[in-house]
């Protein structure tokens, strides 16, 4: 008998809406935030493949933001619940996202701080706010 376990990283989450922006291919599991990066389109440059997953088993637990790089990895975390991982050789970036997070937030802000890597180190500790849809 096979035991099934719960996919924990979300590895799986179907992402049926897509669309390309520029060179880049935007899939996610949501059709509304397909539609606001088509309505309002962020600066996506180098990202290759960008796969959003909002993530509504979570809920927002700070907006502290965390920022950890690698090699090859540039690492940004909001709170617990939000994740974002730019990998700097393949251009991909995967973001977990809580549901509470705006689509102006990920779009304009969380997108551009991940992509900067060590630019954003002093926001280690500094509170961001939210910023309405």
């Amino acid at each position: 008998m096979i035991e099934t376990h719960p996919d924990l990283l979300q590895r799986f989450v179907p992402t049926p809406f897509s669309c390309m922006l520029g060179e880049t291919h935007v899939e996610s599991n949501s059709e509304a935030l397909i539609s606001a990066i088509q309505t309002d389109p962020p600066q996506l440059h180098p990202i290759a493949h960008l796969k959003i997953i909002i993530d509504h088993t979570t809920t927002e637990d700070g907006n502290i933001l965390t920022h950890i790089n690698s090699a090859h990895l540039n690492t940004l975390l909001r709170g617990t619940t939000t994740l974002l991982i730019f990998d700097r050789d393949t251009r991909e970036l995967l973001a977990f996202i809580a549901p509470e997070v705006s689509f102006s937030e990920l779009l304009h802000s969380l997108i551009p701080a991940v992509l900067r890597g060590e630019q954003v180190a002093e926001l280690q500790t500094h509170d961001i706010g939210t910023i309405a849809p």
